[in-house]
């Protein structure tokens, strides 16, 4: 397993593993920067990458039989791999008979470079109009992310959630799977009780690259009331956030009691509090997060839908059929006061929406079944 730089694929790679006891042992490879090994159970050989080089040297050692990219879409985003080490590691893994499998943020929903927008992820923070370095970078971004597309589209691509839209390009091999001892696991670390609520806030860097763009300055000010309205007596308020905005977060809440600023925590850490909080907010309906609550069906309250509707458009409404069955959860305004009698009514119907969403959930593969297709017979699954 091939982990690129992003904990919302690590999330998912650990919830594809998580429970099933494999043998041999799985080798997952995370790139330096995440490589948390009490973040990953214990029956996997988890081993640091930092470039093409080291995954040559593990692939030759191990002679896997399946490689599974989380994902390979992903894997130039970043420092670590260009485009053409991509193409290098597909040919490798292929010329020695390797099974390869991704997972796929984009639903199969690239059809051509012009169907993907980068723009704000390049625009520079709290400055209104165009920027040109935005406007350079960002088709070359969406065409990179093509041609990682056509070298892909040949290998099965995986998806924790039936994917309910008709693939663009024929012949997209999209596999549901779901890990029920994910769901063991995570329900009985959920159980364990908290000497205090944990209302915790999560912001990516990239989500908070987009609002900041779009909302200004005045974004951290709606932000910090948002955490002081959280703020209660034997409560505790958690906000994870990039360390751009946990600094001005820690100039505006000094004296805030019971409100913690966390930049980057241990991955470890970082699921415990999803599981265990009492009330989740994003700024993402695409967050990977949303996944593991839906498993232990604890509410998710969202401030708006997130950078991947808008780097590609098509993702709004394929995602919700996808990942909410239909179901478009109301979004909070970040610049109105937090409504607590209103989000416990917003919380129980987001519990009854989980439970129907998990139901669904469960029709797809198990990792077990996946990966012994995969390493015997020609990788179809069967019918059903």
């Amino acid at each position: 397993m091939i982990v690129s730089a992003h904990y919302g694929e690590l999330s998912l790679a650990r919830y594809f593993l998580n429970g099933l006891g494999l043998s041999p042992v799985p080798v997952v490879m995370v790139p330096a920067s995440l490589r948390q090994p009490e973040g990953v159970e214990a029956d996997v050989d988890v081993r640091a990458y930092e470039d093409l080089d080291d995954i040559v040297r593990v692939v030759e050692e191990t002679q896997p039989e399946v490689a599974l990219l989380f994902s390979g879409y992903l894997l130039t985003i970043g420092r670590r791999f260009s485009l053409l080490q991509a193409f290098r590691l597909m040919r490798l893994l292929r010329r020695r008979g390797v099974r390869i499998l991704t997972s796929d943020p984009f639903i199969g929903l690239v059809s051509d470079p012009w169907s993907l927008r980068f723009e704000k992820m390049f625009a520079p923070r709290r400055r209104g109009g165009r920027d040109h370095v935005a406007a350079m970078l960002s088709p070359l971004f969406a065409i990179r992310t093509y041609l990682l597309h056509l070298e892909l589209r040949r290998h099965a691509h995986l998806y924790a959630a039936p994917v309910a839209h008709p693939f663009p390009v024929a012949g997209h091999r999209g596999l549901a799977f779901y890990n029920a001892a994910a769901e063991r696991v995570a329900t009985h670390q959920s159980a364990v009780p908290d000497p205090q609520p944990v209302w915790l806030f999560v912001l990516s860097e990239v989500d908070f690259r987009y609002q900041t763009n779009r909302l200004g300055g005045a974004f951290v000010t709606h932000v910090a009331a948002r955490l002081r309205d959280a703020a209660r007596p034997g409560r505790r308020v958690v906000m994870v956030a990039p360390g751009e905005l946990v600094a001005d977060l820690r100039g505006r809440i000094a004296n805030g009691a019971g409100i913690e600023l966390r930049e980057n925590p241990p991955h470890a850490e970082y699921m415990a509090a999803i599981l265990h909080a009492e009330r989740l907010f994003l700024w993402n309906y695409f967050s990977f997060s949303v996944l593991h609550r839906v498993l232990v069906g604890g509410p998710v309250f969202y401030f708006d839908e997130g950078h991947m509707v808008d780097i590609l458009p098509a993702l709004g409404q394929a995602g919700i059929d996808t990942y909410y069955a239909g179901w478009r959860p109301p979004l909070l305004r970040v610049d109105e006061p937090l409504d607590e009698a209103a989000l416990e009514r917003l919380a129980q119907l987001t519990r009854e929406r989980f439970a129907a969403i998990k139901a669904r959930m469960a029709q797809g593969h198990s990792p077990r079944e996946l990966l012994a297709r995969f390493t015997a017979g020609d990788g179809r699954p069967a019918a059903g």
